[in-house]
Order: C-alpha cells, then sequence, then structure tokens
C-alpha cells in the first residue's frame, strides 16, 4: 500500500503546479517560486518514502504487525552507496530550477489563451509582419511557390 503514495505525491503536485501556473494574480516571479516550492517538497515527501523502513511493532494482543517508519527528508540525494553525493545534489537543483522555470513560463503563456483573451489572431501577425518585410505576404498566401524557388520542394 506505501508504494502508492509517491503516485499520489506526484498528482497533486501536478494539480497544484497547474494551479498556481495559471494564477495570473500571482506576479509571474512568485509564481515562479511557488512552483519550486512545490517540487521541493514532492522531493522532500518522496525522499522520506525511499529512505522509509518497514518495522515490526508488537500490539496490545501479541499480534505482530509491520509499520512504516518514514526516513530523512534529504533521501534523493542519497546514492547507492548510502551517501549523499555533490553530483546527485547538483543534478536535482538544476533539474528544479530550470523545469520549474520551464513549466511557469509555458503556463503563463498558455493562460491568456485558456481564458480567451488571445493577443492577435495569425491574420493581425501577418499584416503586422507584412509591413515591415515586403513580399511576406505572397509567401504567406501562397504564391511564392513559384519555379526555381526552393519553397515549392
Amino acid at each position: 500500500m506505501r508504494k502508492y503514495y509517491s503516485a499520489g505525491y506526484i498528482i497533486v503536485s501536478i494539480i497544484l503546479i497547474i494551479g498556481v501556473g495559471l494564477a495570473g494574480v500571482i506576479p509571474l516571479a512568485w509564481r515562479w517560486l511557488l512552483v519550486m516550492g512545490i517540487f521541493v517538497l514532492l522531493l522532500a515527501f518522496i525522499g522520506r518514502d525511499i529512505t522509509g523502513s518497514e518495522q515490526a511493532v508488537r500490539m496490545r494482543s501479541g499480534r505482530v504487525e509491520t509499520r512504516f517508519a518514514p526516513g530523512r527528508i534529504d533521501g534523493v540525494l542519497i546514492d547507492a552507496r548510502n551517501k549523499i553525493s555533490l553530483s546527485r545534489l547538483q543534478l536535482i537543483l538544476w533539474t528544479v530550477v530550470v523545469l520549474s522555470a520551464w513549466i511557469t513560463l509555458g503556463l503563463h503563456r498558455v493562460s491568456p489563451i485558456l481564458l480567451g483573451r488571445t493577443p492577435a489572431s495569425d491574420v493581425q501577425v501577418v499584416e503586422a509582419v507584412a509591413r515591415c518585410w515586403p513580399g511576406v505576404e505572397k509567401w504567406a498566401s501562397g504564391r511564392f511557390a513559384g519555379r526555381g524557388s526552393s519553397w515549392s520542394r
């Protein structure tokens, strides 16, 4: 039964990350810090499950049951030699920083689309680019693919 706790932690973390990432009222930098905090909490809970152990407990009735005793919070940093390695620390820190930034920015960019407030349609973008770059309207309309053009291949 204990092996499913990590899956529950991951599902709850995904729900929290999506909720925080799509919260437009919170400034972007604070959302990034909150997502990083959620990642760190997720790793702490998973670390407790990784280093935890089953212990035998004698009940009053004389029966012996096994109960889970949680381990260390930094359990994800412990390698196969049962030591904390610097390389694993760097791997986890860089993963938390980069992945949280990528997810936060992605959710920040998607939130206006989900709310129905798209900044511009494709036609407006092509018209704006056409003002700056003459000839792009021919390419965008499909008339650019003529003889000797690399676009027609």
